[in-house]
């Protein structure tokens, strides 16, 4: 197995750094440090020893592909300010998968990119990034997955004046989808309590390869906080 972590933790904060660190240095036995970022961190197993790994560090987003005896060169994804990547991977031929929330203008835009692997070097080679879907405000905390033959994307969009889940989906190479609300859009109950129900942090998995699942915070029933939703796409139509 193997872990990406930061070994930045805040001063008096009880952690499990010790025990990290040694499961690290078992897996990479000797590898050294990835990178020396400190902000998000992902990582995707690929298969056949090879680990996929996301990160944002000085205000960008990179990726670079791992074995547990060496690493391939860092390769940045981002052009402007950039956060909260997000990876997925799955299907035959294998397709690999990039998303992060990038400065726009005046606000923070969905942006994806398609990677590939050449495999002697552990070069990742990443297409042009582009806009998924931009709007008028802000769009933040992507989420990735990919099964059947298609990629999934949902994230947070604030186009609404409140938070709303859009989700939208792909085939490699072709176009995406328009998109689409997740949550349920609950009438209005409500002058204090802001203008919509509140969701946040999508979250999405695949299901045998078929089906996509997502999960979020939701909190339609304001009186009593959060709670965790989900829903499960169709695997005729590929829709929630």
């Amino acid at each position: 197995w193997c872990a990406a972590y930061s070994p930045a933790t805040l001063p008096g904060t009880p952690t499990a750094s010790a025990e990290v660190y040694d499961a690290v240095a078992k897996a990479w036995s000797g590898a050294g440090s990835m990178t020396t970022a400190r902000g998000n961190q992902r990582v995707w197993a690929l298969g056949g020893g090879r680990f996929l790994f996301g990160w944002e560090e000085g205000g960008q987003v990179w990726v670079r592909l791992g074995t547990r005896e060496r690493l391939g060169a860092p390769v940045r994804l981002s052009t402007a300010g950039a956060a909260q990547i997000t990876l997925a991977a799955g299907g035959t031929p294998l397709s690999i998968v990039a998303a992060w929330s990038e400065r726009n203008g005046a606000r923070d835009s969905t942006r994806f990119a398609d990677l590939r692997v050449d495999a002697p070097s552990l070069k990742l080679i990443a297409a042009t990034p582009h806009w998924v879907a931009p709007s008028p405000a802000d769009q933040l905390y992507p989420a990735l997955a990919v099964a059947n033959g298609r990629a999934t994307l949902a994230w947070e969009d604030r186009a609404e004046g409140h938070t709303v889940l859009m989700v939208t989906s792909r085939e490699t190479g072709k176009a995406w989808s328009p998109p689409r609300v997740l949550n349920a859009q609950l009438s209005r109950r409500s002058d204090t309590f802001g203008r919509g129900t509140g969701v946040a942090r999508p979250v999405l998995t695949t299901v045998m390869n078929r089906t996509v699942a997502a999960a979020w915070l939701d909190k339609r029933h304001f009186e009593s906080g959060y709670d965790v939703y989900a829903a499960i796409t169709d695997p005729r139509t590929q829709y929630f």
